[in-house]
């Protein structure tokens, strides 16, 4: 049942590709966190996109690097099954731009047998050339092991997010959905290794938008 649902969710994610393919690209990140204390757990990303094709009706465009951000969370659980974090990122660009953001956010957490869900409400404020855009966004997600009830070393899990992302900037409104299906890899007790494609599509007021098609590389490290 498991493997039918994966089955099923992939031929989704082609489908959508397929017809909906306007940017694609590579996004690897790495993920340092850290545990202050039972209570007090801090994260370090770094995340960066290459290989960008921007394909319009009559062109292409060709990017080797597109940008890196750095952020940094700190989160305190609230009970057995909330957190609450904050956190700032850094942007640079290739074209040398700098972009700041800012980001409060709650999660919460439950389980059902050997199936794991995480709701998320985030809201950020991206400061960028004297302009602030804010975002509101709620991401669901569910992580399943692919080898028995629990996930153990050496084995693997499957993990899909939706995200739901509202953007105000000025008087433009711009609404953007994501859909993520990963597989990844328990690599010991202090590692594991995820990918997997993400799409994103987003319009505005006047159905204006982009498609873009995402592959995914995620690594996380705990110290």
């Amino acid at each position: 049942m498991r493997r039918l649902f994966f089955l099923i969710f992939a031929c989704g994610t082609a489908f959508i590709h397929a017809q909906q393919e306007k940017r694609i690209g590579l996004l690897p990140s790495f993920n340092l966190r850290y545990s202050i204390n039972e209570e007090w757990k801090t994260n370090m990303k770094i995340e960066s996109r290459f290989l960008q094709i921007d394909m319009k009706q009559d062109s292409s465009d060709f990017q080797f690097y597109n940008l890196t951000d750095i952020s940094f969370f700190i989160g305190k659980k609230i009970r057995i099954d909330n957190n609450f974090a904050a956190g700032y990122l850094f942007r640079t660009t290739n074209d040398g731009r700098i972009i700041h953001r800012f980001i409060q956010q709650f999660t919460t957490l439950q389980s059902w047998r050997s199936i794991k869900s995480a709701q998320r409400i985030r809201l950020d404020q991206t400061i960028s050339a004297g302009t602030v855009t804010y975002r509101l966004r709620y991401r669901y997600g569910l992580e399943i092991p692919l080898n028995g009830e629990s996930i153990d070393i050496g084995e693997s899990y499957f993990l899909a997010h939706f995200e739901a992302i509202f953007s105000y900037e000025k008087s433009e409104q711009i609404i953007e959905g994501r859909l993520s299906p990963l597989i990844g890899w328990k690599l010991n007790n202090r590692g594991k290794f995820e990918i997997g494609p993400e799409i994103r599509v987003n319009r505005n007021r006047q159905k204006e938008g982009l498609t873009s098609n995402w592959l995914v590389i995620n690594y996380y490290f705990t110290i």
